[in-house]
Protein backbone atom coordinates (compact mmCIF):
# COMPACT_ATOMS: atom_id res chain seq x y z
CA UNK A 1 0.00 0.00 0.00
CA UNK A 2 1.17 3.22 -0.71
CA UNK A 3 0.45 6.06 1.29
CA UNK A 4 0.55 9.51 -0.19
CA UNK A 5 -1.06 11.95 2.22
CA UNK A 6 -1.15 11.77 6.59
CA UNK A 7 -3.77 13.41 8.52
CA UNK A 8 -3.76 14.56 12.03
CA UNK A 9 -7.06 15.83 14.30
CA UNK A 10 -7.41 16.55 17.39
CA UNK A 11 -10.23 18.14 19.79
CA UNK A 12 -8.25 20.85 22.38
CA UNK A 13 -10.14 22.13 25.50
CA UNK A 14 -9.67 25.98 25.03
CA UNK A 15 -10.24 26.11 29.00
CA UNK A 16 -13.36 28.27 28.73
CA UNK A 17 -16.20 25.83 28.05
CA UNK A 18 -15.14 25.49 24.65
CA UNK A 19 -13.37 23.10 22.25
CA UNK A 20 -11.28 23.61 19.08
CA UNK A 21 -11.11 21.11 16.58
CA UNK A 22 -7.58 21.46 14.83
CA UNK A 23 -7.16 19.11 11.58
CA UNK A 24 -3.29 19.07 9.95
CA UNK A 25 -2.59 17.23 6.79
CA UNK A 26 0.24 16.36 4.62
CA UNK A 27 1.59 15.04 2.09
CA UNK A 28 4.91 12.50 2.39
CA UNK A 29 7.47 11.24 -0.03
CA UNK A 30 7.58 7.28 -0.41
CA UNK A 31 11.49 7.32 1.60
CA UNK A 32 9.20 9.27 4.29
CA UNK A 33 9.35 7.11 7.88
CA UNK A 34 5.00 7.29 8.56
CA UNK A 35 5.53 7.12 12.50
CA UNK A 36 7.97 9.89 12.29
CA UNK A 37 5.99 12.04 10.04
CA UNK A 38 3.06 11.40 12.07
CA UNK A 39 4.19 12.10 14.91
CA UNK A 40 5.87 15.16 13.81
CA UNK A 41 1.89 16.41 12.60
CA UNK A 42 0.68 15.14 15.73
CA UNK A 43 3.23 17.31 17.75
CA UNK A 44 2.42 20.04 15.24
CA UNK A 45 -0.94 20.16 16.36
CA UNK A 46 -0.36 20.79 19.58
CA UNK A 47 2.17 23.06 19.69
CA UNK A 48 -0.68 25.48 17.98
CA UNK A 49 -3.42 24.00 20.05
CA UNK A 50 -1.86 24.41 23.33
CA UNK A 51 1.02 27.16 22.87
CA UNK A 52 3.32 28.47 25.25
CA UNK A 53 1.54 29.91 28.49
CA UNK A 54 3.57 31.88 29.40
CA UNK A 55 3.45 33.88 25.97
CA UNK A 56 -0.43 34.08 25.92
CA UNK A 57 -0.16 35.43 29.51
CA UNK A 58 1.81 38.06 28.70
CA UNK A 59 -0.38 38.74 25.23
CA UNK A 60 -3.18 38.65 27.31
CA UNK A 61 -1.69 41.58 29.53
CA UNK A 62 -1.00 43.29 26.67
CA UNK A 63 -3.92 43.42 25.48
CA UNK A 64 -5.75 44.20 28.17
CA UNK A 65 -3.90 47.16 28.94
CA UNK A 66 -4.47 48.08 25.18
CA UNK A 67 -8.41 47.79 25.95
CA UNK A 68 -8.43 49.96 28.63
CA UNK A 69 -6.82 52.11 27.59
CA UNK A 70 -9.21 52.75 24.36
CA UNK A 71 -12.31 52.17 26.49
CA UNK A 72 -10.52 55.28 28.46
CA UNK A 73 -10.80 57.48 25.18
CA UNK A 74 -13.99 56.25 23.91
CA UNK A 75 -15.17 57.69 27.75
CA UNK A 76 -13.29 60.61 26.59
CA UNK A 77 -14.63 61.32 23.40
CA UNK A 78 -18.37 60.69 24.83
CA UNK A 79 -18.18 63.34 27.15
CA UNK A 80 -16.39 65.68 24.45
CA UNK A 81 -19.32 64.82 22.80
CA UNK A 82 -22.06 65.63 25.26
CA UNK A 83 -20.13 69.07 25.85
CA UNK A 84 -20.49 69.84 22.49
CA UNK A 85 -23.83 68.43 21.99
CA UNK A 86 -25.08 70.60 25.22
CA UNK A 87 -23.58 73.88 23.81
CA UNK A 88 -25.11 73.50 20.48
CA UNK A 89 -28.52 72.82 21.94
CA UNK A 90 -28.42 75.29 24.81
CA UNK A 91 -27.37 77.98 22.06
CA UNK A 92 -30.04 77.03 19.59
CA UNK A 93 -27.57 75.89 16.77
CA UNK A 94 -28.40 72.61 16.85
CA UNK A 95 -31.77 71.72 18.27
CA UNK A 96 -31.44 67.49 18.19
CA UNK A 97 -28.36 66.11 18.39
CA UNK A 98 -28.08 62.30 17.76
CA UNK A 99 -26.67 60.36 20.68
CA UNK A 100 -22.98 59.33 21.36
CA UNK A 101 -22.43 55.89 18.92
CA UNK A 102 -22.78 52.91 20.52
CA UNK A 103 -18.98 50.52 20.42
CA UNK A 104 -20.19 46.93 20.72
CA UNK A 105 -20.04 43.54 18.50
CA UNK A 106 -17.91 45.02 16.03
CA UNK A 107 -15.58 42.77 15.61
CA UNK A 108 -16.27 39.89 12.69
CA UNK A 109 -16.14 36.56 13.86
CA UNK A 110 -12.50 34.43 13.38
CA UNK A 111 -11.28 32.51 10.54
CA UNK A 112 -9.80 29.65 10.96
CA UNK A 113 -6.56 29.14 8.88
CA UNK A 114 -5.54 25.98 7.86
CA UNK A 115 -1.53 25.77 6.25
CA UNK A 116 0.13 22.65 4.42
CA UNK A 117 3.37 21.33 5.08
CA UNK A 118 5.61 18.70 3.20
CA UNK A 119 8.16 16.64 4.76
Amino acid sequence: MEIKEIQYEGRFDLHNGDHEKLRLRAAISDETNLKDAFEKLRQQAIDCAQPDPQKVWNERRKLERELRDLQAKVEEARKNWETAANFLTSQGIKTEMPNFPQFANLLPSTVTEVEMIDF
